[in-house]
């Protein structure tokens, strides 16, 4: 891009606000990312080279390299006028922030995730004067919450730079980087870290310089199981560490901000005593917990579930118990040719909820399936059972792909996840726009990934059904309960099909193509030839054609011509009439068949072109015309009886 230098600008903008939480970091870089790509051009004018967004805990920054009005207008590019829009800009892009969990803080009733304390907007030398929430703009970042430290801001481009000198890395890629260089240098003679994205990822946001610090609990601890030291370790956001031979080390790695260490060289000792007491105060409650689990053979204690409520509106623990028995049951039987001994799959059912009853998990739910194996490990049951009482959660979130690994922990786990659906959606819980307390989207997800796997033939509609069936004494399912558990099951295909990669046409297409559930291998197969024929040097040739028939059929009821689907072939004056119609009446192609379809079309679409090249759609002949509305309009019904293209010409 060129430009004169008096009309050369970058431009900041920075957000302040109290600790954010790393959940809601993400959404407002998405959010502010979709404002500079849809809106900052379309709806205000302004382009740039570039811009980039960066996040801390504290702080939301935008900086745009050399801003611009899209006028030819000088007088539009200069700064009073760019000052007053950019302000109206940055408030717009403030309040297009918004998050599932808001607060109101003060008298100005904003909400926001968490209290705005300072703005610092610049475009060029210049202040951007606004004001939101009762923060004025200024030059002033706060680079020091506790000491209340500030630096001023001259421009833009010195950002970065300043913010580094003062122990602020903004970009959070380079922190992450740099992250992962100081562990993997700190722990050079003594191993690695138990790797863990998530938390990596959360400790990035969490620090403005990451400095790692060695720390180590007392060795008497290792006697506890790896998974529960790991948990208690990652819950303060420190790091488990591996000795070079993969055995769990008792050295832990905490993760400060390197000012806290670089201005007072004594911090680092006082740092490490501190995360040190706490570790191990936090290891000595998890065993006692987990020894008393144990002496309590807590695992074994089925009946205690009926006093442990799953829903108030769908019962107790121990009558989900009882619903998933039949419903496994009838898998293992209907689908998986009984490879299970029944017996041993009413066993690992009845054992696969009892941990909740323990203070282990009450203590840390995510051990939850972890802590049953153990206790039934323990209490002597076989390594089948104890391992589809962990596997039968997995996978644990919808972007995990680690599903359960027996054929046991497989039924039981469809089966946990088809009666929560079910029933939830029976009795009217479900998801809402961001919200989801009950985590309904993750266990579709998962019960979708598991059926790819292992089931991609079966008719979900089917297995749906007769879930309901299981659970209401064999009563039919109401067809409102099903369209909304179809909506939804719809919704989870479209997350789960553009995770795996495919185009969002290509998944919106196909989906609208089917009435009905059915079996994913059926809606794979759809997908894969469809994203074929996008390919296909004819596709765009079909598409102006769908467009063209669209076009004068729409014109045509514009006009308030009467259009129907019958046709009289003694009112045809040309063979491309007759080609057409002959194409049409002998059309035969089963749903499913989509190769063949698209076969059809093409040829089809030669013929209408043909139609189109060699008669006057709108004759002088009203009974013409309106017989030829009709072959077109026949013609419509065929490109939207299988599939509709028209939605790529959206």
């Amino acid at each position: 891009m060129k430009q004169d230098k008096d009309y050369y600008n970058d431009t900041l903008l920075e957000i302040e606000i109290e600790n954010l939480p790393v959940s809601c970091i993400m959404i407002a870089l998405s959010k502010m990312k979709d404002f500079m790509l849809k809106k900052f051009e379309i709806c205000y004018g302004l382009i740039c080279d570039s811009f980039n967004i960066y996040a801390t805990s504290r702080k939301l920054i935008l900086i745009i390299t050399n801003l611009q009005y899209t006028s030819k207008n000088k007088n539009k590019n200069n700064k009073k006028y760019m000052n007053i829009l950019l302000s109206k800009v940055f408030i717009d892009l403030i309040r297009n922030m918004s998050f599932s969990k808001n607060m109101i803080w003060n008298d100005s009733k904003f909400k926001f995730a968490r209290p705005i304390r300072n703005i610092v907007a610049i475009y060029g030398k210049q202040l951007i004067k606004l004001y939101i929430a009762e923060v004025h703009s200024s030059r002033f970042s706060n680079i020091n919450i506790y000491t209340q430290e500030k630096i001023k801001i001259d421009v833009p481009a010195n950002y970065v730079s300043c913010m580094k000198r003062n122990f602020i890395i903004v970009d959070q890629n380079k922190r992450y980087k740099l992250l992962q260089y100081n562990i993997k240098r700190l722990l050079a003679n003594i191993g690695t870290i138990l790797y863990n994205e998530r938390l990596i990822n959360e400790v990035t946001y969490l620090v403005d310089y990451p400095y790692p610090i060695l720390c180590s609990f007392n060795i008497k601890y290792l006697q506890l199981p790896s998974q529960i030291i790991n948990v208690c370790i990652n819950n303060q956001k420190c790091f488990t560490i591996l000795n070079k031979d993969n055995t769990l080390s008792n050295y832990f790695i905490c993760i400060v901000n390197r000012h806290l260490r670089n201005r007072n060289m004594d911090n680092t000792v006082l740092i490490r005593n501190d995360y040190e007491r706490v570790i191990e105060s936090t290891l000595e409650d998890a065993q006692y917990f987990y020894n008393h689990d144990i002496n309590n053979k807590i695992i074994s204690k089925l009946g205690e579930l009926q006093n442990v409520v799953f829903h108030n509106k769908i019962g107790s623990v121990y009558e989900k118990i009882k619903r998933i028995k039949k419903i496994a049951i009838f898998l293992n039987k209907e689908f998986f040719n009984m490879q299970v001994n029944n017996q041993l799959l009413t066993k690992a059912i009845e054992l696969s909820k009892t941990d909740i009853l323990g203070k282990l998990v009450f203590e840390y739910p995510e051990l939850q399936g972890t802590a049953g194996k153990m206790y039934a490990l323990k209490l002597g049951e076989s390594n089948d059972v104890a391992n589809a009482i962990e596997q039968h959660y997995w996978p644990i979130n919808a972007n995990s792909d680690t599903l359960p690994v027996s054929i046991l922990a497989t039924i039981i786990s469809l089966a946990d996840r088809l009666d929560t659906l079910v029933t939830s959606f029976t009795v009217n819980i479900m998801s809402s726009g961001s919200t989801d307390p009950y985590g309904l989207r993750r266990i579709c997800i998962g019960f979708l990934k598991i059926i790819k796997k292992h089931l991609v033939d079966i008719n979900l509609d089917y297995i749906i059904k007769k879930t309901f069936a299981l659970n209401n004494n064999n009563a039919k399912m109401p067809e409102q309960i099903y369209n909304i558990i179809m909506n939804f099951f719809k919704h989870r295909l479209n997350f789960m099909l553009m995770r795996e990669g495919y185009g969002l046409k290509e998944i919106q297409v196909t989906l609208n193509s089917i009435n009905t559930i059915g079996a994913l291998s059926v809606l794979y197969n759809k997908l894969n030839v469809l994203n074929n024929f996008t390919h296909h040097k004819q596709f765009k040739d079909i598409l102006l054609v769908i467009k063209r028939v669209n076009n004068v059929l729409k014109q045509a009821i514009k006009n308030q011509s009467n259009i129907s689907t019958t046709i009289n072939e003694r009112l045809f004056t040309n063979d491309s009439e007759q080609n057409l119609y002959n194409k049409i009446k002998n059309f035969n192609i089963i749903t499913d068949d989509y190769t063949n379809f698209f076969n059809y079309l093409i040829e089809l679409s030669l013929i209408i072109n043909d139609f189109f090249s060699k008669v006057m759609i709108m004759s002088p002949n009203q009974h013409i015309k309106q017989n030829r509305l009709s072959l077109l309009n026949k013609t419509k019904h065929i490109f939207t009886n299988i599939i509709d293209l028209s939605l790529y010409l959206l």
